[in-house]
């Protein structure tokens, strides 16, 4: 039975790579790196990735704890029942093919820094052209740029679905955006996401008695707030549909929320200076999203995992908008920060991860 074990390696270990690009990522590789315990053709082990991803951290674990440290970090441990002391064997005596295992850690088209990465590309690919050519940097005028720069905003969900298909076909996609449509969980998260545009007007009229003057509601037009609702959906079936599970699955909450919300912040980073904003205002922008991320955060676990709830919260920081309020008076957005990271702060400790099952590397 060794020997046999041992033919099959050899014979498939030319192969593998090839296989494991035809597939679309790791598993398959995986699946032909190892033979079953219950015969040697490998074809159970191709069905189960999750167990053939196990196979190889726990032969890592025995043979190359530092390579082993590696896959830990950048995908987590596969959560399923090993088996493993063949596996161990054949890596021990150099019978595993560690190309196969090399590329099983370059690849992994569900993790979150490609969906960052592509993110960023796609967003700011189509949106610092018109930055560059309002300062003259580009020909031709700036109006040019803005419907490619309007198309920015779908880069979260584009990216999302293309990493979601490429790891799990069409089924992927419609888990990913089923959410969406799903409104769960206790009223307290409904009304948690609205309180922070109803804060705000509070507090705004509540200075308005200590001198301030300006409006104390900051309300768009109709466009502007059917725009919100398009952008509010394209970004949380990225930021909180994709990234936040397997964030979540790595980090925790707290963590995962304040990685999300720095990478939140950064995005916008174009939009700000397209609209006349001085990146001096990232501190008070940095607070701004990431207690944005941490409230965001606490309601998405709260409803166990509901986007549109999620979505909901993202709107009515549309609808009651701080950021119009600039460049010329602070204040909104300051308040508007101060209550999303006050929020947040506290609905963390009132909300649970949900119980679903997440596979980072899907």
């Amino acid at each position: 039975m060794h020997d046999a074990r041992c033919t099959i390696l050899g014979t498939q270990r030319r192969h593998a790579l090839w296989h494991w690009g035809r597939a679309g990522g790791c598993h398959a590789a995986l699946g032909l790196a190892f033979p079953t315990s219950r015969g040697c053709s490998g074809s159970t082990a191709s069905n189960s990735p999750r167990l053939a991803a196990r196979r190889v951290l726990r032969a890592l674990e025995s043979a190359n704890p530092s390579l082993a440290s590696t896959w830990l970090a950048l995908f987590g441990t596969p959560h399923c029942t090993p088996s493993t002391r063949i596996e161990r064997h054949f890596f021990s005596q150099e019978l595993l093919p560690r190309g196969i295992v090399q590329a099983v850690v370059i690849a992994q088209p569900g993790r979150v820094v490609p969906f960052f990465g592509l993110t960023f590309a796609l967003t700011w690919g189509l949106q610092v052209p018109g930055v560059l050519a309002e300062r003259g940097l580009l020909p031709g005028s700036p109006n040019a740029y803005l419907p490619f720069a309007g198309l920015g905003i779908f880069g979260p969900c584009v990216a999302a679905i293309i990493l979601s298909r490429r790891a799990g076909g069409s089924a992927a996609v419609k888990e990913l955006v089923a959410p969406v449509l799903h409104w769960r969980g206790p009223l307290r998260w409904t009304v948690a996401a609205v309180l922070p545009a109803v804060l705000l007007t509070v507090a705004l009229y509540g200075l308005s008695f200590a001198g301030r003057r300006g409006p104390i509601a900051i309300v768009p037009g109709t466009s502007a707030i059917v725009v919100g609702l398009v952008i509010s959906v394209t970004e949380e079936i990225g930021w909180r549909g994709f990234a936040l599970p397997r964030l979540q699955h790595r980090w925790g909450s707290v963590a995962a929320s304040g990685i999300l919300g720095v990478a939140w912040c950064l995005w916008h980073i174009p939009m700000f200076i397209g609209q006349g904003l001085s990146l001096s205002l990232m501190p008070v922008m940095l607070l701004f999203f990431t207690g944005g991320s941490l409230l965001f955060t606490a309601i998405y676990n709260g409803t166990h995992g509901s986007l549109l709830v999620v979505i909901l919260a993202h709107w009515c920081a549309h609808l009651n908008n701080s950021h119009r309020a600039l460049p010329g008076d602070m204040v909104p957005l300051l308040v508007h920060a101060t209550i999303l990271a006050a929020l947040g702060l506290f609905a963390m400790r009132r909300s649970k991860r949900p119980r679903q099952h997440i596979n980072p590397n899907e």
